[in-house]
């Protein structure tokens, strides 16, 4: 298989969860998952674009030396704190964020690096600016994915971000904040008619709705013994990448990425799920 060179645009955090029962972890949270499920996966060079805090940043180069395949050229150490979240969960799937302290943009590196695919993944709206993404589409000629993720924080969705991407992931929150309650597959097809080639929208343990080539297709999900979600929606974006760079069918891809998602939700944290 040809080795590509794939891109993770995004913030890092350092994540405090708090479980029902009241155990409490702490994990390196944002796209870790992304980067270390690429890593971990695939021969293919990885490069994280994002910053770390000079509190953390020891530690998180210290994870990330265990896989040759991941290139830090492009992580940029700040003198500030490590953006930081508390993940207070209600059930075992619901959760309430809280940021405890200011996001900071993500550095943008000049020029930007020669890749085969840019995954964008957002924490906040805060992480990357709009305009900068729409710049970045202009400029970047390959394919990018972007998983809304935490980019509805603080409200709807600017949905300028719709035609920045050649593949998009949402859940059924981020598919609302896009101003959309039901009938998805006709939203899935009309976002393929303007233009993008796959369409993911993910709705947990119901499984997730795939769209391409004017059809759409529902996978099931795979049934998991939860233990930590944090992380799953990340696991399934770079597991998708891994499978679709392999065979080109986005049906098998979310296969396989629901597979691994599923592994993922049975283990804890960042440090349970990655050597």
């Amino acid at each position: 298989m040809k080795i590509r060179k794939i891109g993770v645009l995004g913030s890092i955090c350092y994540d405090y969860i708090v479980f029902p029962d009241s155990e409490k972890i702490e994990s390196f949270g944002g796209i870790t998952y992304n980067v270390l499920t690429l890593a971990s996966l695939s021969s293919h060079q990885i490069y994280p674009i994002t910053w770390i805090g000079k509190d953390k940043a020891s530690q998180l180069f210290s994870l990330f030396e265990k896989y040759p395949n991941i290139s830090t050229d492009y992580i940029k150490v700040l003198s500030q704190s490590t953006y930081k979240v508390k993940l207070n969960y209600i059930s075992k799937t619901t959760r309430r964020e809280i940021l405890l302290n200011k996001p900071h943009p993500v550095p943008l590196p000049k020029p930007f690096p020669d890749l085969d695919l840019l995954l964008v993944s957002f924490i906040s709206s805060q992480d990357i600016p709009i305009d900068k993404i729409v710049q970045l589409r202009n400029n970047f000629e390959k394919l990018i994915y972007i998983d809304v993720h935490s980019l509805v924080c603080g409200g709807e969705v600017d949905k300028r971000i719709i035609k920045c991407c050649d593949i998009l992931q949402a859940n059924e929150r981020e598919v609302r904040a896009l101003g959309i309650s039901e009938n998805y597959e006709e939203y899935g097809k009309s976002l393929l008619t303007g233009g993008m080639k796959v369409v993911i929208f993910t709705f947990g343990d119901k499984g997730c709705l795939v769209c391409y080539d004017k059809k759409c297709k529902w996978v099931k999900s795979q049934k998991a013994k939860i233990v930590d979600v944090t992380g799953a929606g990340d696991t399934f974006s770079s597991a998708f990448i891994i499978k679709f760079l392999e065979t080109h069918n986005p049906l098998k891809s979310c296969e396989f990425a629901n597979q691994i998602a599923k592994e993922c939700c049975e283990r804890l944290g960042i440090g349970c799920n990655y050597g």
